[in-house]
């Protein structure tokens, strides 16, 4: 076995830089490296952030908001690619012009199958009707809004981003 982080652990490590206490999302089939990672966190009793599972991407980015007004700290949401954004943009906006830190992610393949012994899913064909990608359907909603350019840089795009967040003005 490699002695190598994959997504998921990569993530879960920008979370835990950034002390992200939840990891709030309703769940979506683009995560499984991160759920994997959660359960080895827990499994293993090792600290870093708890999940949340919420019903809906609208209440997600609202108990991330919530979460941050009352203690100052900056949490973690999950949305869907597409149309977990677009659910999840009114939210984002409230927290923009509240100023409320928030680091947002959503899924997206950066291959559609070409790789050999890489099938990314049936996710592939959605993020293809996304012009630019889908960070371009809530750009005008957050701070900044960037595409992960490879797995290799997964672990500093996300501390970036969450620094970026916790910036003055905060936002998501």
């Amino acid at each position: 076995m490699k002695n190598e982080l994959d997504g998921g652990e990569a993530i879960l490590e920008a979370f835990r830089k950034l002390h992200i206490d939840y990891v709030i999302s309703s769940p979506g089939s683009e995560w499984p490296p991160l759920w994997e990672a959660l359960a080895r966190q827990k499994i293993g009793g090792n600290s870093g952030p708890t999940y949340m599972d919420c019903g809906h991407e609208t209440l997600a980015v609202g108990v991330a908001l919530g979460y941050a007004q009352m203690t100052g700290k900056m949490q973690a949401v999950l949305l869907h690619a597409g149309s977990g954004l677009l659910q999840g943009a009114m939210g984002l906006q409230g927290a923009r012009a509240h100023e409320i830190p928030m680091l947002v992610m959503s899924g997206e393949s950066l291959s559609y199958g070409e790789l050999a012994g890489f099938d990314p899913g049936n996710q592939w064909y959605r993020n293809l009707g996304v012009v630019g990608g889908p960070q371009r359907l809530i750009d005008s909603v957050v701070k900044w809004a960037n595409q992960a350019p490879s797995p290799e840089t997964l672990y500093q795009s996300v501390v970036r981003a969450g620094e970026m967040a916790k910036r003055i003005p905060a936002g998501p």
